[in-house]
């Protein structure tokens, strides 16, 4: 095959006629065949150029099949298949580095009567949008911007899992809602030390580094105008270094009940709210089997259900058995830690101090946690009279 066809491209042709000897006299005598090949007197293939074979005509009752192609045209035609192959695959491995590293879910936990679409609208203006990427999204900065927008929440809080940012949030009780306006101090829930004091409003009586005891102010509703003193509700964060002590006691045996194989059923007939039933006893003492119930009510046809059912009652009897457990020190050491943290208002364990003996654990936490609480204050009209007015 010569070079130019090569080039310009060749189409290799399936003829299907009565007189295919004769076909191909016609042809020829315009365009150039090639590896002419009989497959049977009715059947023949040949080669042309790529551009002749828009030129062949099919006459009625002919049929020309293209059977393939070869020469540039027909490679470049597979190489922008493979190009388009490839540059998926380079897509799709780009989206796949790059998608995990932004948000692409928001939803919303806790929000109780809030609208979900009030506090995604509020969490966008602090950065957390779809697409956004998830090591630019700030939880201290996004709680500070919704508490401050949306006053009904008490506490909010964003976390990125994988493409999805989950807000949480927690919004005031009716009680908290009446008494927000209220005046007050923030004041120590616990004993600590000191380690942030962030104060939104209201004056800072602790500093980092001073140790505190429980109910001491940390940020009064007071605050020194030179004039006069003004009462407000002080509103804040402070946070500090404290020590917790538990001691956790487990049991030394646990209870097992396991079926026995008996499995007794007891029918009765409800209609209405009274039941008719078909047993004699009244039934089997709490903790001893497993109960099952079954209700089957009479309906008509078309659905419509009567207040009329067959009650089975399937009860399967056990057995208790009594276990020695084998208590165990990280056992203990988790249910100690359990109840630190929910103890705390928000806050993470430093370290611990673990004491275990004779199957009782004291343990010692050394805390990190929010320590301020707020307090509602109980002022006098002297603590708002003009100073000059006090003076005289």
């Amino acid at each position: 095959m010569e070079l130019l066809w090569r080039l310009r491209g060749w189409v290799r042709l399936r003829l299907t006629s009565a007189d295919c000897t004769r076909r191909l006299r016609e042809i020829s005598r315009e365009i150039r065949l090639e590896q002419i090949e009989f497959s049977d007197p009715l059947n023949v293939e040949f080669t042309v150029c790529r551009a002749d074979a828009e030129r062949i005509r099919v006459q009625s009752g002919d049929a020309l099949v293209r059977v393939r192609e070869g020469g540039m045209p027909a490679a470049a035609a597979r190489l922008g298949k493979w190009r388009l192959l490839a540059a998926v695959v380079l897509l799709l491995g780009l989206l796949t580095l790059w998608l995990p590293k932004r948000v692409l879910f928001l939803r919303v936990e806790g929000n109780g009567g809030i609208p979900a679409r009030l506090i995604l609208e509020k969490a966008e203006e602090s950065g957390v949008r779809f697409g956004a990427p998830g090591r630019s999204i700030r939880s201290e900065q996004v709680k500070n911007h919704l508490l401050w927008a949306i006053p009904e929440l008490r506490w909010a809080g964003v976390n990125v899992e994988g493409c999805t940012a989950v807000i949480t949030v927690a919004p005031r009780e009716p009680e908290e809602q009446q008494e927000q306006e209220l005046p007050g101090d923030i004041v120590a829930g616990v004993d600590a030390v000191v380690t942030e004091v962030i104060p939104a409003a209201g004056t800072a009586m602790t500093a980092p580094g001073q140790a505190v005891r429980a109910g001491q102010i940390l940020i009064s509703g007071t605050t020194d105008l030179g004039l006069c003193t003004r009462v407000d509700r002080a509103e804040g964060e402070v946070y500090g270094l404290t020590r917790r002590t538990v001691t956790v006691k487990m049991p030394g045996q646990t209870c097992l009940r396991q079926e026995n194989g008996v499995v007794e059923r007891k029918h009765s007939l409800r209609i209405g709210k009274k039941a008719v039933n078909f047993s004699n006893d009244s039934g089997i003492l709490h903790g001893s089997c497993v109960k099952m119930r079954t209700v089957k009510y009479l309906t008509l046809p078309g659905g419509f259900a009567l207040p009329v059912a067959l009650v089975t009652d399937t009860c399967r009897l056990c057995e208790e058995t009594a276990i020695p457990r084998e208590i165990g020190e990280e056992d203990l050491a988790e249910q100690a830690r359990r109840y630190v943290r929910e103890q705390m208002t928000a806050g993470t364990i430093l370290s611990e101090e673990l004491h275990f003996e004779d199957g009782v654990l004291t343990a010692a936490f050394e805390c990190r946690e929010l320590i301020g609480v707020f307090r509602p204050g109980i002022y006098t009209e002297g603590d708002t009279n003009d100073r000059e007015s006090g003076e005289r």
